[in-house]
């Protein structure tokens, strides 16, 4: 399976952390840029 490259803006805050916590243990994407 090919992973997607994913961006993701406004990590500072409690939505953005929890994205990133989901998208990190996410089998399909990889996390490739963060702000």
């Amino acid at each position: 399976m090919n992973k997607k490259n994913v961006a993701i803006v406004g990590v500072t805050g409690y939505t953005g952390m929890e994205l990133v916590r989901i998208l990190t243990n996410h089998p399909g994407f990889e996390i490739s840029a963060v702000t």
